[in-house]
């Protein structure tokens, strides 16, 4: 009788794990498909619920954090590689899960992380402004900005490059503009087209659950910027 119970326990312990880890993948899709439609991503989203037992969630209708992770988002001719959101306070209710019919997502704070290569960045000034020769390279662990001037002299410079952030742009300027200018033969009599040339700003909008643009530094072949929102519903577009 006690191993017949025992028996009875494992394949129930079995079934409740089958099911916790089936009710994930299903939630994992719906959430995925919500992001997917609200920002209107080319294709689906890496979807991961953490936490363990996952049925408490599902229960519930609270997740405590949900990673997502979009690749190639292209916004504003700018082709942003990778977005790797961390969201907290997840609310998908367990009947529109059941359903499959998630309307909306509400999200109390997200962390993120977005990379963009410098060859993504060089792509889009040589598609944004026809005939410049600026272009993005390392320099360690910082950026350079290299290129010929359009203007005399013609010549061949380049320059470590500063990164300023906003919440929805981020700018390359040149970190030391006195010191590029004693390069250039008559420098300073241009200094506004020097340093119109080397500024470059680079449009980041309308990312995956709103985030807002922090802080960014370089890491290899390219920028990385820490993000963040509070506060957001995810919903698909009307119509």
């Amino acid at each position: 009788m006690r191993k017949a119970l025992l028996v009875i326990l494992a394949v129930v312990v079995v079934l409740l794990i089958a099911l916790d880890r089936i009710g994930l993948l299903v939630a994992d899709h719906q959430i995925a498909s919500r992001v997917q439609k609200s920002q209107g991503l080319a294709s689906s989203p890496h979807v991961s619920i953490k936490g363990f037992p996952f049925l408490t969630q599902v229960v519930s209708g609270r997740y405590g954090e949900v990673d997502v992770s979009v690749s190639d988002v292209t916004r504003a001719g700018l082709t942003v590689d990778r977005v790797d959101v961390q969201a907290h306070g997840v609310s998908v209710p367990l009947s529109q899960v059941i359903a499959g019919s998630v309307k909306e997502v509400p999200v109390d704070r997200a962390d993120a992380s977005v990379s963009i290569s410098f060859d993504h960045i060089n792509g889009y000034v040589s598609n944004q402004i026809a005939g410049s020769t600026l272009r993005v390279a390392a320099n360690g662990d910082k950026i350079k900005l290299i290129g010929t001037l359009p203007f005399p002299p013609r010549i061949f410079v380049s320059a470590q490059a500063a990164i300023d952030v906003s919440s929805d742009a981020i700018t390359l300027r040149p970190a030391a503009l006195d010191s590029l200018l004693a390069s250039i033969p008559g420098g300073t009599s241009v200094r506004g087209l020097v340093q119109q040339f080397f500024t470059l700003k680079l449009p980041i909008s309308q990312l995956p659950f709103g985030i807002r643009l922090k802080v960014a530094k370089v890491v290899g072949n390219s920028v990385v910027v820490a993000a963040s929102a509070t506060g957001l519903t995810l919903r698909a577009p009307s119509g």
